[in-house]
């Protein structure tokens, strides 16, 4: 009888040796006398400092640029912005060329009373007449009609001369304020009466009473409710007497004195005065006066008088 071969034993049912063994068995044995194989190292591959501080530059650069770029993009849109409100709240104003006003009495009449010392302007149609029996009253109105206006020369005090011949007892009211229309020293009152009384007139009336430097005294009297051209009737009055307070500059003394100073003469200084030729040998003052005509005089003669005016 043949014998059977028997069955390969299974790994799992083979010792652990015999295991090792048929490895060794089934791996391929180098041949000898041939070399082992050779494993090349890993090679490690390093950057350049120089090149990784290049590389973060630029990185930094875009970075600043683009920051840059956002933010100036944006101040510029909000300024686009309030320039736009601003054009829209803000509309130019038109440039208008004013128009001269037209002067008022440039076509009045100028009446002057040498007798008086005064002067003033009315509207062309309109005429002065005076009082027979006393020549410093005056009435002024529209030509063949009642006069408007009254005006007067008057003496003394002017508070006590308006009050006991324009403001009666019966007076309801009475005010008293500057009148600044007039190159000189005026004052209005102001008299509201009851009603029309013998004697003062209208229930009321405007008084405006002026003084000159050398103490003249002139008024208008509305002789009722003032008419409205009144208040330019009395601002164009000028009194006739020249003013004697120097408008000119003081001429210093050693101008004309031995020896003559150095200041230079000016052409506002006052004129030189004129000695006397008296005993005592006395100096006129170095005051000045000014004539109708706008020019000058100085103090000259025995007695240091103002010299006249030019006709």
């Amino acid at each position: 009888m043949d014998e059977k071969p028997a069955p390969p034993t299974s790994p799992i049912h083979q010792s652990p040796m015999t295991q090792v063994e048929n490895a060794q068995a089934v791996s391929p044995q180098p041949h000898a006398g041939s070399p082992m194989p050779v494993i090349p190292p890993k090679t490690m591959h390093h950057f350049p400092l120089s090149r990784i501080i290049l590389i973060a530059l630029v990185i930094m650069t875009i970075i600043f640029a683009s920051v840059y770029a956002a933010t100036f993009y944006f101040l510029n849109q909000q300024l686009d912005k309030l320039t736009r409100v601003n054009r829209t709240q803000i509309s130019p104003t038109p440039q208008t060329t004013p128009t001269p006003k037209p002067n008022p009495t440039a076509t009045w009449k100028t009446y002057t009373n040498d007798a008086l010392g005064i002067s003033f302007e009315h509207p062309s149609d309109w005429e002065v007449s005076i009082n027979k029996e006393n020549n410093t009253f005056l009435g002024i109105g529209p030509t063949n009609d009642l006069p408007k206006i009254y005006a007067r020369s008057f003496l003394g005090d002017t508070d006590q001369y308006i009050k006991v011949n324009y403001i009666p007892e019966q007076a309801k009211a009475t005010s008293k304020k500057p009148f600044t229309d007039s190159v000189y020293n005026a004052t209005e009152y102001f008299v509201d009466y009851n009603e029309s009384l013998p004697g003062f007139g209208p229930g009321e009336r405007t008084i405006v009473a002026l003084e000159s430097p050398k103490k003249n005294k002139f008024l208008f009297d509305s002789y009722g409710r003032p008419h409205e051209s009144f208040g330019q009737i009395v601002s164009t009055f000028r009194f006739l007497d020249a003013i004697t307070t120097p408008t000119c500059t003081p001429r210093p003394a050693c101008l004309d004195s031995e020896p003559r100073c150095m200041i230079p003469e000016t052409p506002d200084m006052c004129p030189k005065a004129t000695p006397t030729t008296s005993a005592n040998q006395t100096v006129c003052t170095q005051d000045a006066k000014q004539c109708p005509d706008g020019s000058w005089v100085g103090r000259t003669g025995p007695n240091c008088e103002f010299a006249s005016c030019p006709e």
